[in-house]
């Protein structure tokens, strides 16, 4: 799984609560985008977990990228707010809307992919 958002507590609580469902899964983490293109280059396939509110855009063109280019990876963008999910839909990526969400619903939303 590869985790792209910023450092912070967003990202953290992600790490904590994946590591805990997902305990047999490598979990990565990057904000640099040279950084997550390798590791999409070098790993067979991930779950990328994408944060929409990346500087200047970088969240969406990454997530448009996995898409398009990575066809054996998954993205699913991270949107803080239901227009972000509605950009998405259009852009047919995946997303998933944090403001709210329970572990439980993560829970499910991630289990497809393990």
């Amino acid at each position: 799984m590869l985790i792209i958002a910023s450092p912070g507590r967003m990202r953290s609580s992600f790490l904590v609560l994946l590591k805990s469902l997902f305990p047999h899964i490598q979990i990565e983490q990057t904000q640099d985008i040279p950084i997550a293109t390798h590791l999409l280059e070098t790993h067979p396939s991930l779950l990328v977990l994408i944060d929409v509110d990346l500087p200047e855009e970088q969240g969406w063109q990454t997530g448009l990228l996995v898409r398009q280019l990575y066809l054996q990876h998954h993205a699913m963008m991270l949107a803080h707010k239901t227009c972000q999910i509605d950009r998405a839909n259009l852009a047919q990526l995946d997303a998933l809307l944090l403001d709210g969400i329970t572990s439980a619903a993560l829970t499910d939303a991630f289990q497809v992919f393990f």
